[in-house]
C-alpha cells in the first residue's frame, strides 16, 4: 500500500467504471440485520450510557452460554451466513464488549478476532464449542448435515481482541504481520495489505483470506497499533475493521494521528466502489454509546457514510479547523471532536511522527464541551472542570505554547505568556465574535497591578466574571477566575511534566521566596490550573504541593533538580543547571 497515493488520482479515475464492475460481479449484497439474535442466545443488555449493564454481566439472566451472545448478521444468495458474536467481560458495574464476526465461505469458516480471556465451561460454553454451535445448526436451530471447520484472524494485537487465541492451537491464525509476537506459535500465519516477503512465519505474509466462494482482502489500518488490520470482503459489502475505525469513535490518542488521516483517506480510496458497505467494528456496543444513542443518530450502525465524516473530521483536525472537547473517560491529556456521524479520541501530543512539520497552526479545545455529566466519572478534574460557566478555550499552537480564551457577557481576554502568533490570535478573535477581545501577556513587562481586576460581565451561569491579577514576580504575573475557580499560571510554575517541567529563571532560593508569597494569596481559590506549554485540559493543584516540595528540597540539598513523588497528573520536575 502507498500511502503517498494522490487521492484525486484514485478518485478520479474509474469511479463508475468500478461501482458498475461490482454490481454486475456481484449483484445487491444480502441485507444486514443487525440485532437477530439467534435461538438459544441471551440478548445484551444496556444501560442508559449504553454500556452493557445486567448486574455487571451484560445480561438480564443466567447465561447458558456463560459470557457469550450471537446474532445472525445476514444469509447472502450463496446461503453463506455472517454473524455477529458478543462476548461480555464483567468489570465493576457493567460489561465491557468486545465483538467477533464468524463467516462461513464454501469450504471452511473463518473467526474474527477472539475477544477477551473468558471464563468458561470447556465442550459447554467456551468460545470454540460458541462457534462450531453456530456453524453446526441451521438458522432455524435445526442441526446442519455438515458444518463447516473454521480458521481465525485477527484484527490487531490488543488483549481484548486475541485473548482466546489459545483456544486455537489447532487450526490456523492469520496474524498481522506488523504486530507479530517475538513467541509466534507455529499456527500463526502472517497477514497484510498486498501479501509479500517478511520475516515472520515462513517467510511470506497473505493479503488475503480465501474461504471457498468467498475472499476477504487485507486492508492496512494503523496507527491503533502498527500492525491493525481490516478485512473487506468485496461480495457481500462488509468492512470488518477491529479498533484501527473505532466503533464510532476510534481512539488515536496513542498517534500519531497524522498516519491515521492517510489511513482514512487509503480506506475511502478502497471502499469507493460500495456505497452500501457494512463496517463492522470490533466493540459494537460503542455504536450506541453515549450522545450516539441519542437523536439524531440513535445508534445507526457504521457504514460508507460514517467512512466520510470520519475521512472530513480527521482532515479537519489535522488541519486545525475541529474544535476539540475533554474526553473525561481517556484522561486530562485526551479530547475529542466530533462531525456528524463520526467522533475521533485523540490527544494534542502525538498529533506527528517524531520530526513531522505540523500541518496546522493550532489546535482549540471548548472547556468543559458538551460531554453529558451523568456519563463522567467522578473525580477532581470532573468537578473542577465542569464548574467553569464562562466561554473557555485552550488554544496550543505548533511550537507548544498554549493560550486562553476566556470570554464573558461583556467582554473577553486573550491570555497569552508571550508574544502572540498572529494566527491564534485571529482564531481566538473568530470565537470571540462579536463580543471586545484584549490581549494579556502573564510574563515579560507586568500588564497589570497586583490585586488589579478585569470585569468581563456574566458568564453562561449568571455569575460575575471578573478576573483577578495575583503577581508571582517582577516578571511573572499570574490571573485567577474566581467564579470558575482556574488560575492562569503563564511560566510562573512551568508545566506540569515528569521531566524538565519547571526552569527557573531566578536563583532557586529567590524562586522559592517567591513561590512561597505567592501561595499565600492564592492557595484555596483554585481547582484547576492552566500552564502556558500544557495542552492537558486539567491539572491539578496539588501539582504546585509537589512543585514547592521539590523547590524546597533542593535548595536544602535533598534533591537535585528531579522529579516530584506521587501522581502521574501532578508530579513537578525542575530542570538542571
Amino acid at each position: 500500500m502507498n500511502l503517498g497515493t494522490s487521492r484525486g488520482a484514485i478518485r478520479s479515475v474509474g469511479i463508475l467504471g468500478a461501482i458498475l464492475f461490482c454490481a454486475a460481479a456481484f449483484g445487491q449484497a444480502a441485507p444486514v440485520a443487525y440485532d437477530r439474535l439467534v435461538t438459544g442466545f441471551l440478548p445484551e443488555m444496556k444501560n442508559d450510557a449504553g454500556y452493557a449493564a445486567g448486574n455487571g454481566t451484560g445480561f438480564a439472566s443466567d447465561n447458558p452460554w456463560g459470557q457469550y451472545t450471537a446474532y445472525l448478521l445476514s444469509t447472502n444468495r450463496k446461503g453463506q451466513r455472517t454473524w455477529r458474536i458478543e462476548h461480555y467481560l464483567p468489570v465493576r458495574d457493567h460489561a465491557q464488549g468486545s465483538t467477533m464476526y464468524l463467516l462461513e465461505g464454501s469450504r471452511r469458516a473463518l473467526l474474527i478476532d477472539t475477544a477477551n480471556p473468558a471464563k468458561f465451561v470447556p465442550g459447554v460454553n467456551d468460545l470454540k464449542t460458541v462457534v462450531r454451535h453456530l456453524l453446526g445448526h441451521e438458522n432455524d436451530g435445526s442441526p446442519r448435515a455438515r458444518p463447516l471447520d473454521f480458521v481465525v484472524a485477527n484484527t490487531h494485537s490488543h488483549s481484548d481482541h486475541t485473548g482466546e487465541n489459545v483456544l486455537m492451537s489447532d487450526r490456523t491464525v492469520y496474524y498481522m504481520d506488523l504486530d507479530w509476537p517475538r513467541d509466534a506459535p507455529a499456527n500463526y500465519v502472517p497477514i497484510r495489505e498486498g501479501g509479500g516477503l517478511t520475516t515472520h512465519g515462513d517467510g511470506h505474509a497473505v493479503g488475503e483470506i480465501d474461504l471457498g466462494g468467498r475472499k476477504l482482502r487485507a486492508i492496512a489500518m494503523p496507527p491503533h497499533t502498527p500492525g491493525s488490520t481490516g478485512y473487506l470482503d468485496e461480495e457481500n459489502r462488509m468492512l470488518f475493521s477491529g479498533d484501527a475505525l473505532g466503533s464510532a469513535f476510534p481512539y488515536i490518542q496513542g498517534g500519531p494521528f497524522s498516519t491515521f488521516v492517510q489511513i482514512m483517506h487509503h480506506v475511502v480510496d478502497v471502499t469507493q466502489p460500495f456505497a452500501d458497505l457494512a463496517v463492522l467494528p470490533a466493540h459494537f456496543y460503542q455504536i450506541a454509546l453515549y450522545d450516539r444513542g441519542q437523536p439524531p443518530l440513535n445508534g445507526s450502525p457504521l457504514g460508507r457514510p460514517y467512512l466520510l465524516d470520519l475521512e472530513n473530521l480527521a482532515d479537519d483536525i489535522a488541519q486545525g479547523k475541529a474544535v476539540a472537547e475533554p474526553y473525561f473517560v481517556g484522561g486530562r491529556g485526551t479530547v475529542w471532536s466530533r462531525r456528524n456521524s463520526a467522533r475521533i479520541v485523540y490527544s494534542l501530543t502525538t498529533l506527528y511522527k517524531p520530526g513531522e512539520a505540523p500541518t496546522a497552526a493550532y489546535q482549540v479545545i471548548h472547556i468543559p464541551g458538551n460531554f453529558p455529566q451523568k456519563w463522567v466519572p467522578d473525580s477532581p478534574a470532573k468537578t473542577a472542570v465542569f464548574h467553569i460557566k464562562s466561554e473557555f478555550f485552550l488554544i496550543h499552537d505548533s511550537g507548544a505554547h498554549t493560550s486562553y480564551l476566556v470570554k464573558g457577557s461583556r467582554g473577553a481576554v486573550l491570555i497569552s505568556a508571550g508574544p502572540l502568533d498572529p494566527d491564534v490570535e485571529k482564531e481566538a478573535a473568530r470565537l470571540s465574535g462579536s463580543t471586545p477581545m484584549e490581549t494579556l501577556q502573564l510574563d515579560g513587562p507586568i500588564a497589570l497591578r497586583d490585586g488589579e481586576k478585569k470585569d468581563l460581565g456574566m458568564d453562561r451561569a449568571g455569575r460575575p466574571l471578573v478576573l483577578e491579577a495575583l503577581s508571582f514576580s517582577p516578571q511573572h504575573m499570574t490571573l485567577l477566575d474566581p467564579a470558575d475557580r482556574i488560575l492562569f499560571s503563564g511560566e510562573s510554575l512551568g508545566m506540569q511534566a515528569p521531566l524538565d517541567g519547571t526552569r527557573p529563571d531566578t536563583p532557586l532560593a529567590e524562586y522559592a521566596s517567591h513561590l512561597a508569597a505567592w501561595r499565600r494569596k492564592s492557595d484555596g481559590r483554585y481547582d484547576s490550573l492552566y500552564t502556558a506549554r500544557n495542552s492537558q485540559w486539567f491539572t491539578s493543584p496539588a501539582f504546585v504541593d509537589h512543585l514547592q516540595a521539590l523547590v524546597g528540597a533542593t535548595v536544602a540539598g535533598d534533591a537535585a533538580y528531579a522529579s516530584s513523588d506521587g501522581d502521574r497528573d501532578a508530579v513537578a520536575s525542575l530542570a538542571g543547571k
